[in-house]
């Protein structure tokens, strides 16, 4: 039985606002106001996941899964185009490799999915980002 992302996301306690005598035009003070915004989010976020996947599965996710990140095998491209497959699975563990996993951490399994098809929205999935796109 795996640990639901409730379980491991949800540690409890969040920033907290501080009234104090600290001027609001100070970087402490604006910066202790965006990290209670953004954990205010957070929190809002994680609750329309837990309502909607009470049992989403988290794991360790590479985060950045793009066209850019996944390595062919030529062998394997070259048998796809000519027609010519040993088997019924060209694709395998031997043949297509993942990089760049500087973002990995432990995250919602789906978000991988979803950050792989939100990557081929704009047009780049050739792995040149397009920044007229944007």
């Amino acid at each position: 039985e795996g640990t639901t992302g409730k379980q491991f996301l949800n540690n409890g306690e969040g920033a907290s606002r501080q009234n104090n005598s600290t001027s609001k035009n100070s970087p402490i003070f604006i910066a202790n106001e965006m990290i209670c915004y953004l954990s205010d989010q957070l929190k809002w976020v994680q609750s329309l996941i837990d309502e909607q996947y009470p049992d989403a599965p988290i794991g360790f996710c590479h985060n950045d899964v793009n066209a850019g990140n996944i390595l062919v095998n030529a062998s394997v491209q070259d048998a796809e185009t000519s027609g010519k497959h040993e088997n019924d699975e060209p694709y395998n563990a031997e043949t297509v490799c993942l990089i760049d996993y500087e973002y990995c951490s432990i995250n919602y399994t789906m978000y991988d999915i979803a950050n792989f098809f939100n990557e081929h929205t704009g047009g780049n999935d050739n792995g040149i980002p397009n920044y007229a796109l944007y």
